[in-house]
């Protein structure tokens, strides 16, 4: 005690001062250790009464949540409602001139029509909304990923069991559905990430509009709806549940028309790959085809264009393809797709089911024959140049 007093007596401190400091410190942080303790028990005591469910962007779930998206009281303003995989969808609390004015002409500018602004809760903020009497806490939250961000919802309330969270989702699942009744949706892939990306809302478009013969309408539509209906007769015969169809034939002969008008008809998505895209591989395709869901169209589109990205594509071009110059040569631009690999996804032993798989040529000529044998092609349609009984109906 002595030599300490020594050590502070210099400094002009005397150790009842350090004492009493000590002092002051210890209780300090007794009491804040208490403080915080106490807050965390509190926390968990009231979390241990809520049910919380979570939504992620990229699922259809997000999506069906957002209707309930304008009750909130702090919001950003938008053009853009962003949802799964960049989806634009529409919300309760969108604003549109046409509310607040009747319809007319002027609803226009330029030929365009006017962009609809959107309200979104901001992000890492608890909104409080309430449904069928109970206060839901819903909170946006914000993810940075290595191609974008993404976000997630998480919706709690307090309630002895998950029943109000069942009816949020089968009403908000509902609403949504009914919202999209009248669309079809398309997701391109994205070759450089191997994710899919949402390309656009199209309305849905009859197949009396289609300029092919009637026949051959009414026979892949009857087909497609046998084959979606028959899972249980695939499963008893041990025999794969999937159906390819060949559309080959002249450009422009409505090949992609009439595809977006069976996924109209039968009420499907339809998920685009371009096998003569930039960058695509064994490994791309693979991830692709997990993520692709078993109930779709998807559209292999430029089948012969697939191992031959230097090719030409015009219509005058026939027989099998040249060796590539020495500057398309230099112009590769790095796909390493096989034959192998892209048999391995229409029948391989990972391929999903229920699936209805479409692909397209202009030359079916320079199609290996093991891509179009039956099994992988089922069905084969040829698209010709207009008839004189299309050109009087359709021109």
């Amino acid at each position: 005690m002595e030599t300490f007093k020594s050590f502070l007596a210099p400094l002009g401190l005397n150790s009842s001062s350090i004492q009493d400091t000590l002092k002051l410190v210890v209780i300090g942080g007794t009491v804040e250790t208490a403080r915080r303790a106490s807050i965390s028990a509190w926390n968990g005591f009231v979390d241990s009464f809520y049910l919380t469910a979570h939504f992620s962007q990229e699922d259809y779930p997000y999506d069906w949540q957002q209707p309930a998206w304008g009750h909130s009281r702090e919001f950003e303003i938008t053009t853009r409602s962003v949802g799964r995989n960049q989806l634009n969808q529409s919300t309760a609390g969108d604003l549109d001139e046409e509310e607040m004015e009747e319809e007319d002409e002027h609803d226009l500018e330029n030929g365009r029509r006017r962009r609809k602004v959107a309200f979104i809760p901001s992000p890492d903020i608890t909104h409080t909304i309430y449904y069928r009497g109970h206060w839901l806490k819903i909170t946006r939250t914000r993810r940075y990923q290595d191609y974008g961000h993404s976000s997630a919802l998480q919706i709690s309330v307090v309630a002895r069991n998950n029943d109000i969270l069942k009816q949020l989702v089968l009403e908000a699942k509902r609403e949504y559905e009914k919202d999209a009744e009248h669309r079809v949706h398309i997701f391109m892939a994205d070759t450089t990430y191997a994710c899919w990306r949402w390309n656009g809302a199209r309305q849905k478009r009859p197949m009396s509009s289609i300029g092919l013969e009637p026949a051959a309408k009414e026979m892949l539509l009857e087909d497609c709806r046998d084959f979606l209906r028959s899972e249980d007769q695939y499963a008893e015969r041990g025999i794969p549940f999937r159906r390819g169809y060949l559309l080959h034939g002249v450009p422009g002969s409505v090949k992609t028309s009439l595809i977006h008008s069976l996924a109209c008809e039968l009420g499907l998505d339809i998920y685009v790959i371009n096998l003569s895209s930039k960058g695509i591989s064994d490994n791309t395709l693979t991830k692709l085809m997990e993520n692709v869901p078993s109930r779709c169209i998807l559209l292999l589109e430029d089948l012969d264009a697939a191992f031959t990205p230097s090719i030409s594509r015009d219509s005058t071009s026939t027989g099998p393809p040249t060796a590539p110059t020495r500057a398309a040569a230099e112009a590769n631009d790095g796909s390493t797709l096989s034959l192998s690999g892209l048999l391995n996804i229409l029948d391989g032993a990972k391929t999903a089911e229920g699936r209805l798989i479409f692909a397209t040529t202009n030359h079916i000529e320079r199609l290996d024959p093991a891509l179009s044998r039956p099994g992988r092609m089922d069905v084969w349609v040829n698209f010709t140049n207009a008839t004189k009984w299309q050109a009087e109906v359709y021109i």
